[in-house]
């Protein structure tokens, strides 16, 4: 659909719109015995939550959506927005031309219900990389920043605009949220329940800017044709009135759609007249709750729906040869996607750096302890040769673990923020997946030489300066690959709670095969499997390689190893010169590997439910 310069009224219509997802039920098995959940697809059932729906708003309408909870709300909102990914049935047209998902999704906003933003940075700033994601025309950075102050302005955010997010109040955060949706100029913005648990007074605030989006205040300017579509959860009196359109659903089906005034009548003729001093969203919903109104509602919906047929007959005649207007632009280029994700993540954990800080320091504890367990450590005896397999074994392990468990805590959280601005193309999840990754390096880097230092420092191994940066650089590797291993059992298992409970058996399985536990060198491709052995290898080759003569005693308990060679072939490790480079080109393609698995189980993830 082409754009234009001014924009002209229209009208938003949906036919025959149905959605019918699968849904997990438990089938049960004689009296009261669930099956187990082996076969997923036996356990899924279609359910109708919305059943076959035709509606219509025009532009300069706030629509409220009403209904029990669960009566299709939310989901009506989703479809018509085509923010739903699968399992919709319908077509949706604007101004009698067929809309598809991507114009949709670029001529129109949507609300979400929870607060979906990144608390430590301030409204300005979100807004701000909202704007740099998307490419606006010939805006520059000073225009940009006029238009959010603008916006900010409009919704009463001014002062609040150098506030952390966590620091707003409720209904300064559902401002937000619009703001958020504005700032990219929508023809039709959706909000998902804007006003459920707000105050009165927020809640109101919060409509009374909806209205003058849309225009309808006194000396509101209507040039920029708009309209707003609320799902409405329990509205007072005095709200319900600031709408001026409404939606009444029940059981997935449109009982009533029209202006708030007609809705009284309606009603009225149907039998069901609405008490003096009653709250009339309370009883439309009531009606619609009660079994015994069926045939009294069904007048309800057949008067609706023949004023709902003459409108759209006389909607044809007028608009049938109007064009759409979009504003909307398309995201910037992946590498500028990829700086701006890294900058508010940078910008991001600026502002909780208290946290950040008691974390390495937690982290930093562990040399300490180990650089304490190992101080009286005798380098060239007998007795220290487990000592020091154990002590560089314990170095790795630490670090694997900590960075891998580190991001399987971290993408599960951001899974919300991720769907939304990824569904509403913000940026590729190509590009948040590497900027995640590329984030993290130099804080292992730093961390790893810190932890090192610490060890070095506590314990009398002979590690010169040469042998000290080579077993940070495996470190540094092997902890890479380490949040490669992260990102696969986030992937893989979806939560962090599932992770826990599922993923110390693959952690257990990579840890024997690191060469510690069980002798390597009868086991002839197993270990290529395991990020500890490549690590433990190269470390262990790094400082053994050097040792020219070990000390023999008579106790039997011990072999006599009399070099640093004779141990890496007791232990069934290399020994030849390729050995650290085998390692390394088997860590890097090691994490290769798990980087396709994260980066495709995520994106199934993110991809298999919609964003609202």
């Amino acid at each position: 659909m082409e754009l234009q310069e001014k924009r002209e009224n229209f009208t938003l219509e949906w036919r025959n719109l149905s959605y019918i997802p699968k849904k997990r039920v438990d089938l049960e098995i004689g009296k009261g015995l669930k099956s187990l959940n082996v076969f997923r697809r036996a356990l899924l059932k279609d359910v109708l939550v919305l059943d076959n729906v035709n509606g219509r708003i025009e532009s300069g309408s706030l629509v409220a959506v009403i209904g029990s909870s669960g009566c299709g709300k939310t989901s009506l909102l989703a479809a018509i927005a085509q923010r739903i990914q699968h399992d919709v049935t319908g077509d949706i047209f604007i101004n009698q031309q067929l809309v598809d998902q991507q114009e949709m999704r670029s001529m129109s906003g949507y609300v979400p219900q929870s607060d979906i933003s990144i608390p430590t940075i301030t409204p300005f700033e979100h807004l701000y990389f909202m704007l740099q994601f998307k490419n606006c025309g010939n805006l520059t950075s000073d225009e940009k920043k006029q238009k959010i102050h603008e916006i900010l302005r409009s919704l009463s955010l001014a002062k609040t605009e150098t506030t952390p997010i966590k620091s707003l109040s409720g209904g300064e955060k559902r401002k937000l949220l619009l703001a958020t949706s504005l700032i990219f100029d929508p023809l039709i913005l959706f909000c998902d329940e804007i006003t459920t648990g707000l105050d009165s007074f927020q809640a109101s605030s919060v409509t009374q800017s909806l209205r003058s989006l849309v225009g309808l205040d006194e000396n509101e300017n209507r040039s920029q044709a708009r309209a707003v579509i609320c799902s409405v959860h329990q509205p007072s009196s005095s709200l319900f009135h600031l709408f001026s359109h409404l939606i009444l659903m029940s059981n997935g089906k449109i009982v009533f759609q029209g202006r708030i005034e007609e809705a009284v009548e309606v009603f009225e003729k149907a039998g069901m007249a609405c008490p003096k001093m009653y709250n009339p969203a309370e009883f439309y919903v009531k009606m619609v709750s009660q079994d015994r109104n069926a045939l009294k509602l069904e007048r309800v919906s057949n008067v609706s729906d023949e004023k709902l047929n003459e409108s759209t007959n006389d909607i044809r005649c007028q608009f049938l040869n109007s064009n759409l207007i979009s504003s909307s632009n398309g995201r910037v280029n992946w590498f500028k996607q990829l700086f701006l994700l890294m900058l508010r993540s940078i910008l991001s954990g600026s502002r909780n750096y208290k946290t950040y800080l008691i974390q390495s320091l937690l982290y930093l504890s562990t040399p300490f302890v180990i650089g304490i367990l190992y101080s009286n450590v005798s380098p060239n005896s007998q007795a220290s040769i487990q000592d020091i397999n154990g002590a560089f074994f314990n170095l790795i392990t630490e670090m694997i673990f900590t960075y891998a468990y580190y991001v399987v805590f971290l993408i599960p959280e951001q899974y919300s923020l991720l769907r939304r601005e990824t569904g509403e193309e913000l940026y590729t999840f190509s590009a948040y997946y590497v900027s995640k990754t590329l984030i993290l390096i130099p804080k292992v880097v730093i961390e790893t030489f810190i932890f090192m230092a610490i060890v070095c420092f506590l314990t009398p191994f002979n590690i010169d300066l040469l042998t000290f940066c080579k077993i940070c650089v495996t470190l540094i590797l092997a902890s890479i690959t380490s949040i490669a291993y992260g990102f696969s059992l986030a992937g893989v298992f979806e939560s962090a709670r599932l992770t826990i409970e599922l993923g110390p058996p693959v952690d257990l399985v990579f840890l024997i095969l690191g060469g510690v536990y069980i002798n390597v060198g009868s086991i002839s491709y197993m270990k290529y499997f395991s990020m500890f052995f490549y690590a433990n290898e190269a470390i262990s080759y790094e400082y053994w390689k050097k040792i020219d003569t070990i000390a023999c005693n008579d106790i039997a308990e011990y072999p006599c190893l009399t070099n640093g060679t004779q141990v890496l072939e007791h232990l069934g490790l290399g020994n030849d010169s390729n050995t650290v480079l085998i390692d390394y080109v088997g860590l890097l393609g090691l994490a290769t590997v798990l980087h396709l698995v994260g980066f495709f189980g995520i994106r199934r993830i993110i991809r298999k439910q919609g964003f609202y």
